[in-house]
């Protein structure tokens, strides 16, 4: 397992001008962080409102979806480039946080389409494996596959398991696996048969915000981690400031989970202004980063 634990933010996208997200990043490094996570998020109705933009990514052809993915991409790439430029100490998570497809209602549950259909699924790896090689570079942390996925767990870790043991005969650099929605219960989740995974979930604030009540939260992940001996990344650790208390959340939150060296990224910067932090706790959260 790596020893230095990697800290820093989620970078929302949708919406937001470039200009804005390398503000993100510059903001990310300028506090102390050297993680950022890049969401690649389409018009997805399970994050997105998409009746809003009247558009729904689920519908878009392949070869639509395919040339907004590079997009996407040549994004990334401007950022590694800044970073460089700029010299600033932070790297990039890779959040696939709309795969190709979505998630549809399929034997009476939300699913990805990518975990029941094959075309779908080797789409998917498609857009995963035509970029590696431009991804593959000193300023990217790690492959983040998909967000959150939909579906039952053994659909997904044989989905997950074909992409990553593609993807590691091109790199060595870790590779993000979600337990099934983010869940922190990993029960019924198996390690993959592949090398420098990190098993992702995402962790939110609730209403019995004590130390106690936190770790009781993580414990089953917690108990995972160390006898599989396996690194956590919650990629998503955020508060609604509507219901809770940031400042406290964080307070409590941050240090358990720099003391289980788990890496983290806050949700979200530039996202929803439920989930900003700017004048509530970004200094409880520049602390712990």
């Amino acid at each position: 397992m790596v020893a230095r634990v990697k800290t820093g933010f989620q970078i929302g996208t949708y919406g937001v001008d470039f200009g804005t997200i390398q503000n993100g990043v510059r903001e990310t490094a300028a506090m102390g962080g050297n993680l950022v996570r890049y969401q690649i998020l389409a018009p997805d109705p399970r994050y997105v409102l998409a009746s809003d933009y009247d558009d729904d990514f689920r519908n878009w052809s392949f070869e639509y979806y395919k040339a907004w993915w590079d997009d996407q991409i040549n994004k990334i790439v401007r950022l590694c480039n800044m970073i460089v430029h700029e010299k600033l100490k932070v790297k990039i998570v890779v959040d696939c946080h709309s795969p190709f497809g979505g998630a549809v209602n399929y034997r009476g549950r939300v699913t990805h389409k990518i975990c029941f259909d094959e075309q779908t699924r080797r789409r998917w790896e498609l857009c995963w494996l035509d970029s590696i090689y431009a991804l593959n570079r000193p300023e990217i942390a790690c492959f983040d596959l998909c967000n959150e996925p939909a579906g039952a767990n053994m659909a997904w870790h044989r989905a997950a398991s074909k992409l990553a043991r593609k993807i590691r005969k091109l790199t060595k650099k870790p590779i993000s696996i979600s337990t099934t929605n983010g869940h922190i219960d990993f029960k019924n989740f198996h390690p993959l048969e592949v090398s420098n995974i990190w098993y992702q979930v995402h962790f939110y604030s609730h209403s019995h915000l004590t130390q106690k009540a936190i770790k009781r939260s993580l414990r089953s992940a917690r108990i995972w981690s160390i006898k599989h001996k396996k690194r956590i990344y919650v990629g998503e650790v955020g508060c609604n400031t509507q219901y809770h208390d940031p400042r406290k959340f964080f307070s409590l939150a941050l240090p358990i989970l720099n003391k289980y060296k788990w890496h983290w990224t806050i949700h979200a910067m530039n996202e929803n202004p439920i989930f900003d932090y700017r004048k509530s706790a970004f200094d409880v959260i520049e602390g712990y980063l």
